[in-house]
């Protein structure tokens, strides 16, 4: 059971009962967690020392859901994009894209300061208990309650499964513990269609 609080005598979706936030966080879930970011279409010059992408994409290419093509690229500030025909300053470099075999995984995941990015669905999050939540409190916000819960990943694909991943340094957390029950927190906001996870 979990710790909690519920307004005597509410009922309907806007009371903080336990049904109605494991409801918000039930349906915010698949977009906080199980969704790899990926960042792609990703150029690198063949002049770069190394000239290999990120942990992330050069992760990924064994599993073959990256295409490498060999492209010319131009410097687009800090890295390098596509050269337009006839670009100033192109020089020879290799673009990775997700390819046919990584639509099926594809998911967008919420990040903060940053909004939706584009990633591949590595498990999808299962609700598993609400643990505890914070008495609601009335902010300039809204009226918000801090929730605790655990989650478990399911209809993990296989190359989400290769050990290779554990030694990637910027993995998600959840990524590094796929089999095991994992505990997340999340902040909801009371609207006029009841809890909902705070953007």
């Amino acid at each position: 059971m979990a710790v909690g609080w519920t307004a005597l005598g509410s009922c309907g979706a806007s009371s903080a009962s336990e049904a109605n936030l494991r409801a918000a966080v039930a349906e915010a879930l698949p977009a906080r967690y199980g969704c790899l970011v990926v960042n792609v279409p990703q150029a690198v010059a063949h002049s770069e020392r190394p000239a290999v992408p990120d942990e992330i994409v050069a992760s990924l290419l064994p599993s073959g859901l990256i295409e490498a093509r060999e492209v010319t690229v131009v410097r687009w500030g800090f890295g390098w994009k596509q050269a337009p025909p006839g670009a100033i300053g192109s020089e020879p470099g290799t673009l990775y894209t997700l390819n046919a075999q990584a639509q099926p995984y594809g998911c967008q995941r919420e990040v903060l300061f940053e909004g939706q990015r584009h990633g591949l669905r590595y498990g999808t999050p299962q609700l598993v208990e609400i643990v505890r939540y914070t008495t609601p409190t009335d902010t300039p916000l809204g009226r918000l309650t801090h929730v605790t819960f655990r989650y478990r990943l399911t209809h993990i694909p296989a190359w989400a499964r290769d050990p290779a991943w554990q030694r990637v340094s910027v993995l998600p957390p959840e990524m590094r513990a796929l089999e095991q029950i994992q505990e997340g927190t999340m902040t909801l906001i009371l609207t006029n269609r009841g809890w909902r996870a705070q953007p």
